[in-house]
């Protein structure tokens, strides 16, 4: 909804009108004054919504069976839903898979107040299985 700020039955020739919206859109306010002989003013002003133009990171990764990863999104300004091989929402996803394959996780910050829905984000886990008869060894210190 649009409306004028102030008072709108007592504005001067010289006075300055500013006008609020409270979603996005058109507005079309007329005004005429209280005198015989004054103008009809229109205004006509679009009200539009901010962008959100979002990243994840890292936006493709090879990981091993059961091992894991986190993937973070940025750039929105609401909050962010997640999708494809993943659910839920928040900054971060730590995700794991017990079977090979291409998995693609997706994120959005959804439109909420001033902002418009952001592009979706897209990252490409590959998931491998892990050699038979090889021992990782690195975390005994050995």
């Amino acid at each position: 909804m649009c409306g004028w700020a102030g008072d709108r039955d007592w504005i001067d020739s010289n006075a300055d009108l500013r006008v609020r919206w409270d979603i996005p859109g058109d507005c079309v306010r007329t005004s005429q004054g209280n005198y015989a002989q004054s103008n009809i003013a229109t205004a006509l002003v679009s009200a539009t919504t901010i962008p959100q133009t979002i990243t994840v990171t890292p936006s493709q990764m090879t990981i091993y069976v059961n091992a894991s990863v986190t993937l973070t999104a940025a750039g929105g300004n609401t909050f962010y839903n997640w999708g494809g091989a993943a659910s839920g929402a928040g900054v971060t996803q730590k995700l794991s898979w017990a079977t090979p394959g291409t998995y693609t996780v997706t994120v959005q910050a959804p439109a909420s107040g001033n902002y418009a829905a952001s592009n979706i984000a897209t990252a490409t886990i590959t998931v491998r299985t892990t050699v038979p008869g090889i021992k990782n060894n690195s975390d005994t210190g050995r």
